[in-house]
């Protein structure tokens, strides 16, 4: 052998090596969570959240129990990006705002936002781009609807009722169709 052809192939095994060991530390681990996932109690939702899932192939529901802790924040969610089935968020007591889903682009099917006691803002949801539909319903302490402007159409509903103090619906600005009903009331 000569020498430049062992320089070469010695040259091409440390490449090799090296591009190997960058893709390593540049992937992005992706943890999906295969099914539905019901969360009842701040406890059922820190459980789901030390798994690190990024995705749902199903729908989550967000909807507290007669037991244990009342769900006051759904930070740990942070890691959350898709969902593909439908997202609901009901019957909690202590939860205030949305933050916590920023990282959510995508959900396959509807959003539903309902009879959540404290829920003032729905601001969380600020990378959100698909969505098929949206009810946010029966929130007495919900004055303001943001954290949607990335959304520019939606395949169905647009729904906002019994929501007694909302003054500001600004989150929907950039919103250009609906493909169903619209109603507020």
């Amino acid at each position: 052998m000569t020498l430049s052809y062992r320089f070469l192939s010695f040259s091409f095994l440390i490449s090799s090596f090296f591009l190997v060991s960058c893709a390593e530390e540049d992937a992005v681990e992706i943890d999906i969570f295969e099914g539905d996932v019901n969360i009842a109690s701040q406890e059922e939702l820190q459980d789901f959240v030390d798994r690190g899932h990024t995705s749902i192939t199903g729908g989550l529901s967000i909807n507290e129990g007669a037991s244990g802790s009342a769900i006051s924040s759904l930070e740990g969610l942070a890691t959350l990006q898709e969902i593909g089935g439908d997202l609901f968020i009901r019957n909690t007591s202590s939860l205030s705002s949305l933050a916590g889903l920023a990282s959510i682009t995508s959900i396959g099917g509807s959003l539903d936002i309902a009879r959540n006691q404290a829920l003032q803002t729905t601001g969380g949801l600020d990378n959100l781009t698909s969505v098929s539909g949206i009810t946010i319903a029966q929130n007495p302490s919900l004055t303001e609807v943001n954290g949607f402007e990335r959304l520019a159409g939606l395949g169905q509903l647009l729904t906002l009722v019994g929501n007694n103090r909302l003054s500001d619906i600004s989150g929907f600005s950039n919103l250009t169709s609906i493909g169903g009903t619209l109603t507020i009331w």
